[in-house]
């Protein structure tokens, strides 16, 4: 998990890259498989997102202030 969180930066930016590309090459090209895959990308970026939080959550390296219980409860809904 410690290399995970090492990365975690560059894992979130590719994701992001990844989905801004995609999003480009879609609009200048109409493909519904790059739309189907828009879709796809935003959800992977999601459950990357909400597992890492809730890791970080989870670990003992990371403080557990209130803002980050406030921010899984409301994640969580």
């Amino acid at each position: 998990m410690k290399t995970l969180f090492t990365y975690d930066l560059r894992i979130q930016q590719t994701l992001i890259i990844l989905f801004l590309a995609t999003s480009i090459a879609a609009g200048v090209m109409h493909k519904e498989f790059l739309c189907i895959s828009i879709f796809v990308e935003f959800f992977l970026i999601a459950i990357v997102q909400y597992s890492l939080n809730i890791m970080k959550f989870l670990s003992e390296k990371y403080a557990k202030k209130d803002s980050r219980k406030l921010y899984i409860f409301f994640q969580a809904m």
